[in-house]
């Protein structure tokens, strides 16, 4: 959940948060981590479907990317992290 503090808070709901506040958070979060999300797009090009309107969708479950991609979490995470087995 994106945590969103206004520097004004509503006397009446408190926690209620201005949709373009949480809209900004949420950009400026999707710039600084675009380049992991290219990346992982481009080793699965093969099993994507492109639309003209930048939409992108799995032809299928990609099971021999997916387990590699746990092989390498599993690696990078120095076995503190046990992925779930399909």
């Amino acid at each position: 959940m994106l945590s969103v503090s206004p520097t004004i808070i509503p006397p009446l709901d408190s926690g209620v948060v201005h949709p373009a506040l949480w809209n900004r958070e949420f950009r400026s979060r999707c710039a600084t981590g675009s380049e992991p999300l290219a990346s992982a797009l481009e080793r699965l090009e093969s099993d994507l479907v492109r639309h003209s309107d930048r939409r992108v969708e799995l032809r299928g479950f990609p099971k021999d990317a997916w387990f590699k991609l746990l092989a390498q979490s599993e690696k990078a995470s120095g076995g503190r992290h046990k992925p779930a087995i399909l």
